[in-house]
């Protein structure tokens, strides 16, 4: 694979994912700080024995059906949101969700 074929990117967020996301807290220091806080309790949720992989888990999956309240999908549908989110949306969803003014 070549640094063009994007099957060779990274499925996971980069520094600059990571700062355009979080730009929003650049005058919001104490919840920042609560974000960090939540993204070490996973952390150490994954770092503990196996057992713990589903409460990772759940607590990734609680956060993400959280932010569908701060999203424009909250107009159309929660499914729809966890397709997008979840990389299973279909062409025709996609469309549709683009068709309403929703950018994903």
């Amino acid at each position: 694979m070549t640094q063009d074929d994007p099957k060779s990117e990274s499925p996971y967020p980069d520094t600059e994912d990571w700062e355009t996301v979080f730009k929003i807290y650049e005058d919001h220091s104490a919840l920042a700080f609560s974000l960090a806080h939540h993204f070490i309790a996973v952390k150490e949720y994954l770092e503990g024995d196996r057992k713990s992989i589903p409460e990772a888990k759940a607590a990734i999956d609680e956060a993400v059906d959280c932010l569908y309240g701060y999203t424009d999908f909250r107009r159309v549908s929660h499914e729809l949101f966890r397709a997008a989110v979840e990389g299973r949306i279909t062409t025709d969803q996609e469309e549709a969700i683009r068709e309403l003014g929703i950018r994903i």
